[in-house]
């Protein structure tokens, strides 16, 4: 398994390190940002999606530029259960990962990791409900080596873990966490 990357990383996670070994976030999660993903996620402004996925690949390629980083092989969206994905319309984690795909050059598989359970909306949990929320909730069919989860939001990085613990299961060797923005 990789070396995991504690530069930039939280306090929280320097206490309970997560199991991905990368993240790449280039905004924070507050006014207008936090407008555009609610936009996207809530409002199906789906032309959102574009520029959030522009703000990660500047920032993968900023990153990579300065030998921080390697490109992963696959991107991998967060996926939604079934009835999620049925009330919703849409993965909103998928769509800003097609753009971000189109403008490094990555393949994007959303059908590699499927969410099992259905879990509770993270925003409304405490950091321990979170995590315990999404437990166990991904299953991965084989696993690129160097897959990149894509996500909208990272706030306390419970969902990104969990997954990163299913891609791991099945086979990841160095997972990285690229996300339109983190929650304080």
């Amino acid at each position: 398994m990789g070396k995991t990357d504690f530069t930039g990383m939280c306090g929280r996670c320097m206490a309970r390190p997560p199991r991905f070994h990368r993240t790449v976030v280039p905004l924070a999660y507050e006014y207008p940002v936090d407008r555009l993903l609610l936009g996207l996620k809530f409002g199906r402004r789906m032309h959102l999606a574009r520029a959030l996925g522009h703000a990660i690949a500047e920032g993968v390629r900023s990153e990579v530029q300065r030998g921080r980083m390697e490109m992963p092989e696959v991107l991998v969206p967060v996926p939604l259960h079934p009835r999620r994905m049925a009330k919703r319309g849409f993965n909103q984690a998928e769509e800003i990962a097609r753009f971000i795909g189109r403008a490094i050059g990555l393949p994007v598989l959303p059908g590699v990791c499927l969410r099992v359970r259905h879990t509770r909306m993270q925003s409304r949990l405490s950091d321990e409900e979170r995590r315990l929320n999404v437990a166990d909730a991904f299953a991965c069919s084989e696993s690129p080596l160097r897959p990149a989860i894509v996500d909208d939001v990272v706030t306390t990085g419970a969902t990104a873990d969990a997954m990163a613990a299913a891609l791991i299961s099945a086979g990841a060797e160095h997972v990285q966490v690229w996300a339109a923005a983190r929650a304080a």
